[in-house]
C-alpha cells in the first residue's frame, strides 16, 4: 500500500520532499504516479510550493497545476504574483487568525485543532483580525499560554505596527526586521493592513543559506576568472611566438 495513503507518513513524505533540492524534487515528481505527486502537492506549504514552481518549465507546471485541488491551485498562482524578492513571494498563507473577542482558552483551542495535521507548521505567534481580516494585534503563543484562560484577547494582544512587513517589502528588508528585532515570524500585510501571509524564521534561514550559495557560487567563478584569462593569454602568446619564430 503506498505511504501516501496514511496521513501520519504523508505527512512525514511531504516534509521530507519539501526539504529536497530541486534536483531531487524534479527526479520524484517524473518517477512518482500523478496520485501521488498530486497528494504531495496539495499538502506541501503554500511558500515551499512557491518555490518549486518557480523553477518548474511551463510545460510541466501547467502539468502539475491539473493534479491540484482547485483551492490549492489557486493560492499558488495568487503567491506566483508578487514580486521576486518581495515578502509577498517567500511568505506563507497558513496562518492562524483569531477574533479580538474570544477568550484565551477558545484560541488554544482552535491552535490545536489547526495542529492536528501531521504536516502542521510550527505556531510561534498568533494574529487578531477583524471581520474584515485587518491586522489588530498580536499574541506570542507563550503569552497565550501564560494568560487567564478567561480573558479577552483584545486585552492582551500588542501592536503589531513595528513587526508587520508589507507584501511588497524587500526580502533583505524582513531579515535585517528578524535579525533587529529577534522575530521568530511576522505578519504580512496588504495597502489596506489585511493579514493576507506570515513569514517565519524558518523562511529567513532558506533565504539567507539561498544567498550564501549563490555568493559562494559567485566567489568560485571569480576565482576562476583569473585563471580562464591566464590560460587564453597563454595560448596566444604561444601563437604569436610560434609566428614571430616562423618568420
Amino acid at each position: 500500500e503506498p505511504v501516501l495513503r496514511d496521513p501520519v507518513l504523508s505527512g512525514k513524505a511531504v516534509a521530507v520532499f519539501e526539504y529536497l533540492a530541486f534536483d531531487d524534487q524534479s527526479y520524484l515528481i517524473n518517477n512518482l504516479d500523478n496520485a501521488e505527486v498530486g497528494s504531495i502537492l496539495n499538502e506541501m506549504a503554500p511558500d515551499d510550493r512557491v518555490r518549486l514552481f518557480k523553477d518548474l518549465s511551463p510545460k510541466v507546471h501547467k502539468k502539475l497545476i491539473s493534479l491540484m485541488k482547485k483551492e490549492e491551485a489557486d493560492d499558488l498562482a495568487k503567491l506566483l504574483t508578487f514580486k521576486e524578492n518581495s515578502a509577498g513571494s517567500i511568505m506563507t498563507t497558513e496562518f492562524v487568525s483569531l477574533r479580538k473577542d474570544m477568550s484565551a482558552r477558545q484560541a488554544l483551542i482552535r491552535i490545536q485543532e489547526t495542529q492536528k495535521s501531521a504536516n502542521a507548521k510550527s505556531i510561534y505567534s498568533v494574529y487578531v483580525t477583524d471581520d474584515e481580516r485587518h491586522l489588530l494585534g498580536v499574541v506570542s503563543l507563550q503569552g497565550l499560554l501564560a494568560a487567564p484562560p478567561d480573558i479577552l484577547l483584545k486585552d492582551i494582544i500588542v501592536d503589531a505596527e513595528v513587526v508587520k512587513v508589507s507584501v511588497d517589502t524587500h526580502k533583505e528588508e524582513v531579515a535585517n526586521r528578524f535579525s533587529r528585532y529577534d522575530l521568530l515570524d511576522t505578519p504580512v500585510v496588504n495597502e489596506q493592513n489585511q493579514l493576507i501571509g506570515i513569514i517565519t524564521i524558518d523562511d529567513v534561514v532558506d533565504l539567507i543559506h539561498q544567498d550564501a550559495a549563490a555568493e559562494r557560487l559567485a566567489v568560485d567563478v571569480a576565482d576562476q576568472v583569473p585563471l580562464i584569462a591566464g590560460g587564453v593569454d597563454a595560448v596566444v602568446g604561444v601563437e604569436q611566438f610560434d609566428g614571430e619564430h616562423g618568420r
